[in-house]
């Protein structure tokens, strides 16, 4: 009995240490979460502690998610939900399912995300999972699922689920405040509510530094909506800055999309040069598919400006047949506006009847031009 005591003892004190390291070094300090999570799993594992297994299991695979290691965090993540679904508890379920849910949504799998986040939904409320030292906290869950909701077509839904992740906030917590302020401005971006993103950014950032918050991601946020209203020197500044604090770091999540933003920002200083340079570093640094069409779509257009016609129809292509895997209804859109835009009228005509996405339900309404007002951007014959 004593020993299970301070097999607990330990484990609690572990999950202080995780958190610390979390609030300071966020995904900076991964290799430590890990060799933290592996001791602690082997703890809770001798003591018989399933539930206390079942989430460091879960740390572990969120942290080295962090690292860029994809199928090792899957692993554990089926290990952890095997195990949640056997002891039962809302908590474990509720973690487990939430890793889960990051790793499909990330990997391009936006269904699977759905489903997991459908299965967690009624765990995610369990208040144990606010003391939990994993990223995966239920702020990330909503902010996660109207991300995915977004890519999705969803756009309704994905305001929703925002809104959903605001009432939940505990903004007499300064890491939580400043922590939900840098998801606000991911959501912000996507729906290209620019000034929106740099006002709660700004907020993330001024609470980071007063209390020493480790969120580098928000510079990189907050240089890609400088540059998007017109302060393109600015926003490629703050981003090249965030993004060598993440290399730095070994934090290679989402690394891709910051170059991304990196690129567009470039585009906008007037270096497309420098910007197809940072696309192709983009397309190699990110393991994520997620954001991959994307990517893609604005390689084509800088091609475009190039006069590379062929190899933008090309990126044009590839970034449609992605989305179309990821049923990742808004890239397909983008990227179909964007190949139809840099078209002669005659293929554009044409091209429209086979590559015009289709929407359901709680999609955002498009009209579609007529080819007469179609722009005269390039041509491909």
């Amino acid at each position: 009995m004593e020993t299970d005591e301070r097999h607990l003892r330990e484990l609690a004190l572990r999950q202080s240490v995780v958190r610390l390291l979390l609030v300071t070094k966020g995904g900076a300090g991964a290799v430590e979460i890990v060799n933290a999570a592996d001791r602690a799993a082997a703890v809770a594992e001798k003591s018989g502690a399933l539930a206390q297994l079942i989430l460091w299991l879960a740390t572990r695979g969120a942290a080295i998610m962090f690292s860029g290691d994809f199928a090792g965090a899957s692993a554990l993540a089926d290990q952890a939900l095997e195990f949640a679904l056997r002891e039962s508890s809302s908590a474990s379920l509720g973690v487990a399912h939430n890793l889960k849910m990051q790793i499909c949504s990330l990997r391009g799998d936006l269904d699977g995300a759905e489903a997991h986040f459908a299965a967690g939904l009624p765990f995610f409320g369990d208040p144990s999972l606010r003391q939990l030292p994993i990223t995966a906290s239920n702020l990330w869950v909503f902010a996660l699922a109207s991300c995915n909701a977004w890519m999705l077509g969803r756009i309704g839904l994905a305001r929703e689920r925002f809104a959903e992740m605001l009432e939940i906030v505990n903004t007499s917590n300064p890491f939580e405040e400043a922590f939900s302020s840098v998801l606000s401005a991911i959501i912000h971006i996507f729906l290209r509510e620019y000034d929106a993103a740099e006002t709660v950014v700004v907020r993330a950032l001024e609470l980071s530094e007063r209390h020493q918050f480790h969120l580098p991601h928000a510079r990189c946020f907050l240089g890609h909506a400088r540059a998007q209203l017109g302060r393109a020197a600015e926003g490629t500044a703050l981003i090249q800055q965030g993004l060598s604090e993440l290399v730095q770091t070994g934090v290679h999540l989402v690394s891709g999309w910051i170059m991304l933003f990196l690129a567009v920002a470039q585009e906008r200083e007037g270096m497309t040069g420098d910007a197809l340079a940072t696309l192709e570093q983009a397309l190699e640094a990110s393991q994520e598919r997620f954001w991959r069409p994307e990517i893609l779509r604005v390689r084509g257009e800088l091609r475009l400006k190039q006069g590379q016609s062929e190899p933008a129809e090309d990126d044009f292509r590839e970034a449609l047949t992605l989305a179309r895997a990821m049923n990742a209804k808004s890239w397909e859109l983008r990227a179909t506006m964007s190949w139809l835009g840099g078209c002669s009228i005659p293929i554009a005509a044409r091209k429209r009847a086979r590559c015009w996405p289709t929407f359901t339900g709680g999609s955002p309404k498009v009209s579609i031009p007529p080819t007469s007002k179609m722009p005269k951007s390039c041509s491909t014959s």
